[in-house]
């Protein structure tokens, strides 16, 4: 068992351990701070002439400088990217081309027609699912409107509907029979 007296000592001997990290950290904070500091001043007086005692109006130009150039290249980085140019558009073109021709093969350079076949082929696959859920909602509101009609319309509907559907089912029952 630890006495309270040793205790006290590795509390002691951790906090001298911790405290010396950060004497360290802030010493070598300092002295990466002194250092550019130099490298800021003998670059000022060999560029402009100025000595080290005059150089804080050229300082603060030369940062907000830098500070606006920073802002320009951001402001570039986040934009929207231009439309290709006529060039970019035909190597891409050609690209496109090439790789197909190189999918399908040799005989693929001789069929006529052989990138519009290609383009409806992607178009279409890329539009089944667009079409399919386009064709099942027209289906829903057709049924949808049928049933609305049927519920407020429904008695006087129906004396338009019932020879209608007599008529429709004699005549299919009439060309079953018919050769």
């Amino acid at each position: 068992m630890q006495t309270a007296s040793a205790r006290e000592r590795l509390t002691a001997a951790e906090r001298d351990r911790s405290s010396g990290r950060v004497r360290r950290l802030a010493t070598d904070a300092r002295v990466a701070y002194l250092l550019a500091d130099h490298v800021r001043a003998r670059t000022v007086e060999r560029l402009f002439g100025v000595p080290k005692g005059n150089q804080f109006l050229i300082t603060l130009v030369a940062l907000g400088m830098l500070a606006n150039a920073a802002r320009d290249k951001a402001g570039q980085a986040v934009a929207v990217p231009s439309r290709p140019s006529l060039a970019d558009t035909a190597i891409g073109a050609a690209l496109l081309r090439e790789s197909a021709h190189g999918i399908a093969g040799p005989s693929s350079r001789d069929e006529p027609l052989f990138g519009t076949l290609v383009a409806v082929v992607v178009v279409g696959s890329a539009l089944r699912p667009v079409v399919r859920s386009s064709a099942h909602g027209v289906r829903t509101v057709s049924h949808r409107v049928r049933v609305e009609l049927d519920q407020r319309l429904g008695d006087l509907l129906a004396v338009y509907r019932g020879p209608r559907r007599e008529r429709d089912a004699t005549a299919d029952a009439g060309s079953a029979t018919s050769p």
